[in-house]
Parts: structure tokens; sequence; C-alpha cells
């Protein structure tokens, strides 16, 4: 997501009504503003000086993002009145529609910012409202004009939301995986006397191998036999493989697969993967409960035979960070 600037409507400002406010909802708005120059760096501008009493949290336009009251303050946006649920509990992102901006991108920029807030306030996406849902009027107008366009506006903002609270995985290589027994053509240089040795114990050129050991989460995952009395014997880097005139991907290794032991000494677990204090401190030796991710933290049970059985409630310990589930 791009970089959020705070340029806040001055203290006083009729369009800064300053009313507390714990937020609930999201609401989308465009800015009905289709001048040339009328960005979001202007549209910031101009909300500054306090013409009216329109107001708004953020504005976006393809290159920026400008937050122009602090998310603790209502604003007047919604149409739906001094008390109405839109003006007082709902953030209000406004997107530029000049026609210099990239819109598409303007509203993705809208679309990860409106993730940010979902999981900032534990906002649902059943929350995120179109100007219209407040008080009729045709806003957004340009999302509302394509068809689906609410519907895929809203996809997009869960898949965002997605990627933030269960960020994937490197992915691995799809190139052929190299395994034991394979022929493979070593192109030259150190050998190893065991997959995480340091230091070579010999040099060696060129080589028909066969891999007789794989170790891939090591820093010389093949171990390789010369097949044409060329010398090599033991360990190698990958980079050192060639398969089909290529470099040998390497499959890492899912450290934090289901059923994973892991060791772990003080520390703290968490009733659920959102508790912001921990119910205690543990220690000892646990399994990973399925593997997933939840914000960052992972399920744990103490039996191995306890993994992926269900209900959860019966066989998880609780939740411990990243951090702090080193694998064995």
């Amino acid at each position: 997501m791009l970089k959020i600037t705070e340029q806040y409507i001055p203290k006083g400002n009729k369009n800064r009504p300053a009313h507390p406010m714990s937020p609930k909802y999201i609401t989308i708005h465009d800015t009905g503003n289709a001048s040339k120059g009328a960005g979001a760096k202007n549209h910031a501008i101009y909300a500054g000086r306090g013409v009216n009493e329109v107001g708004y949290h953020f504005v976006v336009d393809d290159k920026n993002i400008y937050q122009l009251l602090p998310l603790t303050e209502n604003a007047w946006h919604a149409g739906d009145g001094g008390s109405g649920t839109g003006n007082r509990q709902s953030i209000a992102i406004e997107i530029c529609e000049n026609p210099e901006s990239n819109r598409t991108t303007a509203e993705k920029n809208a679309q990860q910012l409106a993730a940010y807030l979902m999981k900032k306030y534990g906002i649902p996406t059943s929350n995120i409202k179109q100007h219209h849902d407040w008080n009729g009027k045709n806003c957004p107008h340009i999302i509302r004009a394509r068809k689906n366009g609410w519907n895929d506006f809203i996809a997009a903002i869960k898949k965002e939301y997605e990627a933030l609270v269960n960020p994937s995985p490197t992915k691995p290589s799809t190139g052929g995986k190299i395994e034991k027994g394979d022929i493979v053509h070593f192109a030259g240089g150190k050998v190893y006397a065991s997959s995480t040795a340091t230091a070579a114990t010999s040099t060696r050129g060129a080589s028909k191998c066969k891999v007789t050991a794989t170790a891939l989460d090591a820093k010389h995952p093949f171990h390789c036999i010369s097949e044409d009395g060329k010398g090599v014997y033991g360990w190698v880097d990958a980079a050192a493989i060639e398969q089909n005139g290529e470099a040998a991907p390497v499959q890492p290794v899912n450290r934090y697969r289901a059923g994973r032991k892991i060791a772990i000494s003080n520390a703290s677990l968490y009733a659920s993967s959102t508790a912001k204090n921990a119910a205690r401190k543990l220690s000892g030796t646990y399994y990973l409960y399925d593997g997933k991710a939840f914000s960052g933290r992972y399920r744990i049970t103490p039996r191995a035979d306890w993994v992926g059985k269900t209900p959860i409630a019966g066989y998880v310990t609780g939740y411990i960070g990243q951090a702090d589930s080193p694998p064995h």
C-alpha cells in the first residue's frame, strides 16, 4: 500500500466537527470532481480551507493517499444526519476521478486502504458501505455504473485483506524437483563432507552424477557420486547441479507444516489469534496443529496424534507467535 500522508483539516474548521468516533464502518465515495488536477493532493488542500461542512478521512488517487482527519473523530460525509451511523461511526474514503489519474490504480489503492482499516479496527466486509447505502445518493457512481461493480470491488478488498492476515509463503520453484536416485550434471565446484559443512573437502570438475541423498533445507542439499569416474563424492550446492541444462530448483521445506514438532521456551501463549495479552507462558515440546498462520500466530497441540483433530477446542492448547515456534 502507498504511504499515507497526514494533512489534517485544522481544528475549528466547520468540516472538522471533532465528535469522538470508534470506527465500525468504512464508507466508499467518489469525489464527484472529474476536473483536471483534482487529485488527492489538491482535494486535501481544498478540504483544509473549510469552505463547507463536508469532510472525509481519506482521499485517494493513483499515486497518493492523504489522511485529513484522525480516525478517532467523525466527519460529515454520509448525508444521514448529525447522529446518523454513517456520519458518526464510519471512516470515509474518497476516490479521485480526475482524468490524469489511473482510475484502476486509484481503486486498488482504496481497496488496500480499506483492507488495512478492516484489520486495524476489526471491521467486517459487511460493514463496508457505499455512500448510497446511507442516504440514497448515486455514489460511488463510477463503481456503481459497472456491471457487478460493487460486488467486484468488495471481492477485491477481501482479497487484499486475506493477503494481509494470511500472507502466502514464498512459493517454491515450479521446475522439476531433484530426488534421490536422479542422474544429474554436476557443473563443477566444491564438494563437502556433510550437508551443513562450512569448508569444502575437495573441488571437482564437471561430472555426470547420481543423487544418493537430499537435505533440501540444508546449505548443500544434494549428495552426489560420479557415474563417469570424475571423483565427485559428497554434498554439493544446488547451484552446481544442472537438470536439462538449468540449475536444479530446490523445493523449500515447509517449516511450519501441520504436525511439525517444535520446542518452545517461555513462549507467550494466547487464547486466540487476536488476543492482545498472553494468557500465560509456556515451555516444552509441542506440535503445530494445522500449520496455518492466523495474524502471525500458530495453533499448537501437545500430542502428535492430536494434529488436525476436531473439535478444535478439545485438542488445541492455544496460539503462539511465529518467533516462538522454531521447528526442530
